[in-house]
Formats: C-alpha cells, structure tokens, sequence
C-alpha cells in the first residue's frame, strides 16, 4: 500500500531541482549509465520525494556524456558533486511535502476504515443470508419428513 496508492492521495507536487553541492549531498543516489545522469530521492529536505526525473540542462537536453564522465574523478568522488554542480543541471522531482503527513495519514485511515466496513458488511449479508437458508432447509426436511412417514404408513 506504501508505494502503490499513498503518493497519489494528494496531487504531488512537481519541482525543478537544481544541482548543487547541496542538493547531491542529500541524494540518496547519484547514478550515471550511458548517456543518463539519475539522482535518486532525498534531495528535498522535510518532503517524500516520489520520484526523480533524469538530469537535463538548463535547455532540457540530456548533458553531454563527456562532460559528465570528466566529473567522475575515479577515487575522488568528494570533488563529483562539485563539478556536476557547475554543470548547471537540474532534475525533476515529485513530491509530498512534509507538511502533507497527517493529510495522508488521514486519508489512508478512511481507506483503511471503509475496507473494514465493507468486509463487516458482507460478513453480516452473509451470516443473515446462511441463517436463513438454514431455517428454510429445516423447515422442508421436516415437512418432507412427515410426508414420507405419512405416505409410509397409508400404504400398509
């Protein structure tokens, strides 16, 4: 339920990240395959970042791979975030604020709520609905009952 239906309770919000020294320090992840510069969730303080678009310019192109594979000094990665930052890119991140919390706390405890109303519910349906099957089926094999012993007993 985490992953699949909190995020959307609320609309998230959207939001261009810049990538500075800062912004790469909080990065859970900084993720380079290719041509496609990735930092993971964690880049905005005091927010659920959903999720996080690929690094693009300030024109919204992917960087140029050279560019970006002369700021990964094998062994010295304390100077990475200095040279991406330079790069002047940016990221989209979706995100929950922080403030959003007990919104969607509420809203998933209404979820979480009427779920349990529909199961007690259909549970109920379904004890009343036995119940009073039983009561027919009682009420038929008595009678059929009698009227086989009466058909019995006429014929001797």
């Amino acid at each position: 339920m985490p992953t699949l239906l909190r995020p959307y309770y609320l609309p998230p919000r959207t939001e261009a990240l810049r990538l500075d020294v800062t912004t790469l320090g909080h990065a859970d992840s900084v993720l380079f395959s290719g041509t496609t510069l990735t930092v993971g969730s964690g880049s905005l303080p005091d927010a659920w970042v959903i999720s996080t678009g690929p690094a693009v310019d300030a024109s919204g192109h992917a960087p140029d791979p050279g560019v970006l594979s002369g700021c990964l000094f094998p062994g010295h990665f304390d100077a990475t975030p200095a040279c991406l930052a330079r790069q002047d890119l940016h990221v989209e991140a979706d995100y929950q604020p922080g403030g959003r919390y007990w919104a969607i706390q509420a809203a998933e405890a209404a979820l979480y709520a009427v779920g349990a109303g529909l199961c007690v519910g259909s549970c109920f349906v379904g004890i009343r609905r036995r119940t009073d099957w039983a009561r027919v089926s009682v009420r038929v094999s008595v009678r059929g009952g009698q009227a086989a012993a009466g058909t019995g007993a006429s014929q001797r």
